[in-house]
């Protein structure tokens, strides 16, 4: 089958029976589809099936994959967070810091995914990518990602990876004015919140 047939189709599939027949769909059938998917920008069909992939699928993906924007706005719509941990696992840390570099110099709604993907990852995992984002010598670097977070609503999300970072890297945070706008802002968006 073409990948371009199989992107076609998989956006019609019963979401019911992927769990069924994902996981045994061969990676070399499905990793053209996948960047398919990708090329199209159909992050929302990829991530369905990327719910159900095999150790063997995910690395196979890692290493066939390079569209980390597309990996990114993938793993952000996966609901299973282990699945987001195994793919981080698998990717290593050399490729949580080509995500962040990447998220960093793109979109900011990229960046705000990956903040919002980082939070809900294992901390360990999220580390190299949270150092890279949030824990820069760059200040004007860190200041461009606090001020996306505060943009794009994933405040509490900044907040929460920022504690991945050893105390230098926090210490240089919290001393940056865009830390306390962050802050500003986290604690409007709480008054403003009903209990």
């Amino acid at each position: 089958m073409k990948p371009t047939y199989l992107a076609d189709a998989a956006p019609y599939v019963d979401p019911r029976v992927i769990p069924h027949f994902a996981p045994r769909l061969p990676a070399k059938l499905l990793i053209p589809a996948a960047k398919e998917l990708l090329r199209r920008r159909d992050y929302l069909t990829a991530s369905r099936f990327v719910e159900f992939a095999t150790e063997e699928h995910i690395v196979a993906f890692e290493k066939a994959i390079d569209d980390d924007e597309g990996i990114i706005l993938t793993g952000v719509l996966v609901s299973d967070t282990a699945i987001m941990n195994d793919i981080m696992r698998a990717a290593g840390p050399d490729r949580a810091l080509r995500m962040a570099r990447t998220a960093a110099q793109g979109n900011s709604d990229v960046l705000a995914a990956l903040l919002s993907l980082l939070n809900r990852i294992d901390p360990e995992l999220a580390r190299p990518a949270v150092a890279e984002l949030l824990g820069h010598p760059d200040a004007e670097r860190v200041t461009y990602v606090l001020d996306v977070a505060v943009s794009e609503g994933v405040v509490l999300e900044t907040l929460e990876v920022s504690a991945a970072l050893d105390g230098d890297a926090l210490t240089r945070l919290t001393s940056l004015e865009a830390w306390h706008r962050l802050i500003g802002a986290a604690d409007s968006w709480a008054n403003e919140t009903p209990a």
